[in-house]
């Protein structure tokens, strides 16, 4: 044991602490060695910022939204006759599939036949007359003219009489008594052919308004035969499209009125389908572009469907409004049954330009003011909004963006693409052209 109060022994134990601390701080000196080439990459590495990239896309809002629903029987139209009188003959079965203009009922035709045919005979008289006054209308108007032509003649003979007689009158040949003479003959024959050339005018004009008159009568005619003939159509109640018939309100030798349904017929080249809407959807109904359908039992057939009503009140219960669309229901390979289930898919108009990004991937960059600008022009302020986009060598590409408006699901913004890459988080730490590692 060292004593306390020996100054040797305390300096030598001093001595020997010193140099088993030398030999250990060489010895751990010589232990240590140079980085490796990974250790080197992966410490530059660590120092690349490391981001997430995310994808921009449409509004929530805009997205196509499926609702369930369910087909239901097709349009049924209550057919009826358009001229009134009694029911003979009603083929119509209910149920049975008839295509498009298969006769359904019948009403007894006897009465517009005989319109018809009275209808004819007035008008074959009428043609009658009117080719005839046609025929009539040259020979006529031929025999006028030789009458005008005649006057003519014979005015012309007596003027150059006038004229010669009144020469002589001159000379003292001719006595003045044979001048008024040839003068009365002037003024008769004048007067001749006045009166021919009006006769022409007044025979062709008048010959016109007869045959205008008889085309008249024709015209007239002809509509009542045209209209005669819709009334016997008329009598006959056709499928208006390829379908069945589901109800009978009339049998035969029943009285029927214009107007009044006789059938029920329901539409089977096409089918409805329904589902409910909320009101979030029903106020943006002028945003609807198209309608899709999938049935259950065709899950890899899109069916197109169009708009057939939207209702504006609520359904029993309070579930919604009622929304049905028609689907063309003529392959027969598919076809489609009331009843069936089926998803109804609306799609929406999209908004010009407009897409969904995070909140966090937008940042403000300061643009700094022009070189001939005072130092009041600097706010400190960012004075652009910006999204960071990925180049392929993996550096960071400034995109000027406008905001639109901030919703639930992060911010509306301009001057993007729906489906491009951006950086999300860790956006507000870059810088321009800076090299990133992604996740």
């Amino acid at each position: 044991m060292f004593e306390r109060n020996n100054p040797r022994e305390w300096s030598g134990f001093g001595l020997l602490i010193f140099i088993c601390f030398l030999f250990l701080f060489c010895s751990c000196a010589r232990q240590k060695q140079e980085p490796t080439e990974a250790e080197i990459a992966e410490s530059e590495a660590i120092r690349v910022p490391l981001v997430q990239l995310c994808e921009t896309r449409l509004e929530e809002e805009l997205r196509p939204q499926t609702f369930s629903a369910i087909a239901k029987e097709g349009k049924t139209i209550q057919l009826s006759f358009r001229v009134p009188g009694p029911l003979v003959s009603m083929t119509a079965k209910i149920g049975e599939m008839v295509e498009e203009g298969t006769e359904l009922a019948r009403l007894d035709q006897r009465d517009f036949l005989n319109t018809l045919e009275t209808v004819k005979a007035g008008l074959g008289e009428v043609q009658a007359a009117l080719d005839a006054k046609t025929a009539n209308k040259d020979r006529s108007i031929t025999m006028l003219q030789k009458a005008v032509d005649a006057a003519v003649t014979q005015f012309e003979t007596v003027d150059k009489n006038l004229k010669k007689f009144t020469e002589l009158e001159k000379d003292g040949a001719v006595p003045e008594i044979k001048l008024d003479e040839i003068k009365l003959q002037h003024e008769q024959a004048l007067a001749a052919k006045i009166a021919a050339e009006k006769q022409l005018e007044n025979g062709i004009k008048g010959l016109d308004e007869e045959i205008k008159g008889y085309e008249a009568k024709k015209k007239g005619l002809l509509a009542q035969q045209a209209q005669a003939e819709n009334a016997l159509k008329d009598t006959i109640l056709v499928a208006p499209c390829r379908g069945y018939v589901t109800q009978k309100y009339s049998e035969n030798s029943e009285i029927v009125a214009p107007g009044i349904p006789v059938l029920a017929f329901t539409d089977a080249s096409s089918i409805l389908v329904q589902t409910t809407i909320s009101e979030s959807f029903l106020v943006r109904q002028n945003e609807f572009t198209s309608f899709e359908c999938v049935f259950e039992a065709y899950p890899d057939v899109k069916f197109n469907a169009e708009l057939d009503s939207l209702g504006k009140a609520l359904q029993a219960g309070g579930h919604g409004y009622p929304l049905e669309v028609v689907i063309k229901n003529e392959d027969p390979e598919r076809k489609i049954y009331p009843g069936m289930a089926a998803s109804l898919t609306i799609n929406f108009k999209p908004r010009e330009g407009e897409c969904l990004v995070p909140l966090m991937s937008v940042v403000g960059d300061y643009v700094p003011p022009a070189a001939d600008s005072s130092p009041e022009d600097y706010t400190g302020k960012s004075t652009e909004t910006v999204v960071w986009t990925l180049s392929p060598e993996n550096k960071v590409v400034k995109r000027k963006v406008q905001i639109v408006r901030l919703t639930a699901d992060g911010v509306v913004v301009t001057g993007l693409d729906p489906g491009e890459q951006i950086v999300g988080p860790g956006a507000r730490f870059l810088r321009e052209g800076q090299t990133v590692r992604t996740r």
